[in-house]
């Protein structure tokens, strides 16, 4: 390529004769280029790509030469490292680029042809020499012809191909074309064949032969200068044809000893009609298990033929297998059940000198409270039998359930003392197995004191499982409300800060003066709620301090409530907790 007259620089093609297998490790795939006027302490280098790849910016050079008209040249070849360089580093001095490269890395497996293309940057070098060394495979560059396999083994009376590929300068497949096919050497020697190329530039000679030895096959075509081009030899190498061996079987019956294994032959017999030593192997191997077994016959002969047959091996058993039922279980009954479901057993232990058929057993889908006998049965491939029993005992450990309860509130009567009888209804259990009794801590009808009594319901069934619940009995004053001057709530009772307010109310008889829980009555600041109804208050009284009194004329308690002026333009609940646990309310607003 003459940098100045192909600008755009220059493809040529190699196609190989066999595929690229860059497994093979006789693979070898080299290229040396040959470059003059190729300066390098200025700008003058080439490219060079393989397969669309970038091989080298950097060819080029005087390191054959010199740097003089004349002179400049560059051949990759003797004393020079096929080391490639950097793709698309520019060069740095005349050695960068040695010329040599090595072609592996831009080929792939199964490729039959390399493209190169070549450009010259500066358009005045000249790339006028490109040499190949190749090993493992054959190559043709630009136009020509090139046949594949190079070499192949074929039995006699068998079909071998050859395939003539043809391309022109560009790499392109040349089509339509005669090739001339000559066997120019071997035991078929000057048989021909002429056989235009395809579409793919391919055209294919196939002959059989009846003799051994090597074959010299050759092919030529006439190029689009008018001359013939003759291609590279290739081997065909005939050997005799060997027969297979003969394979014969026979199905057998053998009794199994003590571990249900018999060794046995199926051979009947077989042969090969070449005589040639055989060799006979079954597959599996044997010893063989109880039943039928499908055995394999192989015949091999010294020449890597095989033959195959198949024959059954027959082995028979009377032994009864042995079987011991899993450990005794005890189970809880399920749960709202007197009965125990999905009872894992385990598992039993079996053997047999051949095969277990089936393991199972009788027990219930459901194990009633008590002990049940499960029996196992164990059958053998051979219908042996053998059983066990397994006990299985269910026990009830869920405590009975009681019913619901409800707490109970009971008003003293007029004029009683603080405690009365109250009657309820005492509540029920049920159990999931029959026999539960109930009982109460404090019965019905009982007296019960002012207050909150805890009663404790016991429920106990007949496997002593035991279950309790608990709930209140209230006793309460009979108070019915505030009486004037005070409203009930919602109301908001207004009155002056700082006076005290006689808070009157009625338990239906004396109780006496520690009617209060300590520390009540006691009242805290509320928001006041404008839109709330409001009534005053229009009795007030004079007092020190706060005081509880009874006045058995009207059957009313008085709590005079001392309040404080600095209470003045605010709200406050008044709390009272009576000592049944009950608590009153009034709401107040102060004014000043």
């Amino acid at each position: 390529m003459w940098g100045a007259q192909a600008v755009g620089g220059d493809t040529f093609a190699l196609a190989l004769a066999d595929p690229v297998d860059k497994s093979d490790p006789n693979l070898l795939l080299q290229m040396s280029l040959g470059i003059g006027f190729g300066f390098q302490g200025g700008s003058q280098f080439s490219f060079v790509n393989v397969n669309g790849q970038r091989l080298s910016s950097s060819a080029g050079g005087q390191d054959d030469g010199q740097s003089g008209n004349g002179a400049l040249l560059t051949v990759g070849g003797l004393d020079d490292s096929n080391t490639n360089p950097p793709p698309f580093a520019s060069p740095s001095n005349p050695r960068t680029d040695d010329e040599l490269y090595d072609l592996k890395p831009f080929v792939n497996n199964g490729d039959t042809s390399i493209n190169v293309f070549t450009q010259n940057p500066s358009n005045d070098d000249n790339i006028f020499f490109a040499a190949f060394f190749l090993r493992a495979t054959t190559a043709v560059v630009g136009e020509g012809i090139v046949l594949s396999p190079t070499h192949a083994n074929n039995p006699t009376g068998a079909k071998h191909t050859i395939t003539a590929t043809l391309q022109n300068n560009n790499g392109q497949p040349i089509a339509n074309r005669q090739v001339h096919f000559e066997i120019i050497s071997g035991p078929n020697s000057g048989m021909t064949s002429n056989v235009n190329t395809d579409a793919s530039g391919h055209a294919n000679f196939s002959y059989t032969s009846n003799q051994t030895g090597a074959d010299e096959i050759q092919a030529s075509f006439t190029d689009s200068q008018g001359h013939t081009n003759i291609s590279n030899t290739v081997i065909a190498e005939w050997f005799s044809a060997n027969n297979a061996p003969i394979a014969s079987c026979q199905n057998v019956t053998v009794s199994a000893d003590g571990s249900c294994l018999a060794m046995a032959s199926i051979n009947n017999g077989s042969s090969d009609p070449d005589n040639d030593p055989i060799t006979i192997t079954q597959s599996p191997a044997g010893p063989y298990p109880l039943g039928n077994t499908l055995v394999t016959l192989t015949v091999s002969d010294d020449k890597g033929l095989t033959s195959q047959c198949n024959a059954v091996v027959t082995v028979v058993d009377d032994t009864r297998p042995t079987i011991a039922a899993p450990p005794n279980k005890t189970v809880n009954t399920d749960r709202g059940s007197c009965s125990a479901s999905s009872v894992m057993l385990g598992s039993p232990v079996t053997a047999d000198n051949c095969s277990i058929a089936s393991v199972s057993n009788n027990a219930p889908a459901l194990f009633p409270k008590g002990m049940t006998a499960v029996t196992w049965t164990v059958i053998d491939g051979s219908g042996n039998t053998s059983t066990a029993t397994q006990m299985v005992t269910v026990e009830d450990h869920e405590a009975p359930v009681i019913g619901d309860v409800n707490n109970v509130v009971a008003t003293l009567p007029c004029g009683s003392s603080n405690s009365m009888v109250v009657n309820f209804a005492t509540p029920s259990a049920t159990d999931s197995c029959p026999g539960v009794s109930v009982s109460a801590s404090a019965p019905s009808s009982s007296v019960f004191p002012l207050g909150t009594t805890q009663v404790t319901v016991t429920a106990v069934d007949a496997a002593h499982n035991m279950a309790t619940k608990n709930f209140a009995v209230t006793v309460l004053y009979p108070f019915s409300g505030f009486f004037q001057p005070i409203d009930n709530l919602p109301v908001v009772n207004v009155v002056q800060a700082g006076q005290a307010i006689p808070i009157k109310f009625s338990l239906c008889g004396y109780r006496g003066l520690n009617i209060f829980t300590p520390s009540y009555p006691i009242s805290g600041a509320v928001s006041c709620d404008p839109s709330a109804a409001v009534d005053s208050v229009e009795e007030t009284v004079t007092a020190g301090a706060s005081t509880l009194t009874y006045d058995p004329g009207t059957d009313r308690y008085h709590y005079i409530w001392k309040t404080e002026k600095a209470w003045a333009n605010s709200c406050r609940m008044l709390a009272i907790r009576l000592a049944d646990g009950s608590e009153r309310r009034a709401l107040f607003s102060f004014k000043k």
